[in-house]
């Protein structure tokens, strides 16, 4: 069974998108079945992936907020 991958991102200067299109690419090498979002973007539902990559830039010490919230609304242990 192959795992399912996201990596949501967020960028203001397009470094953050850079390294996650890295990681895609490295990941999609391996066979790996990974798609790659903008947080401004994903409407998906995070629980139908196996795995989650978050990425985000810090701009004067703050995360992007919708970062920060689907940290938020999703970090309860299981």
């Amino acid at each position: 069974m192959n795992s399912k991958t996201a990596i949501i991102y967020s960028s203001v200067d397009g470094q953050t998108l850079k390294i996650c299109n890295k990681l895609r690419d490295q990941l999609l090498q391996k066979k790996e079945n990974v798609e790659l979002f903008s947080i401004d973007h994903f409407k998906g539902d995070i629980n139908s992936y196996d795995k989650l990559v978050l990425g985000s830039s810090i701009r004067y010490g703050v995360h992007n907020k919708k970062i920060i919230d689907i940290i938020n609304t999703h970090k309860k242990t299981t």
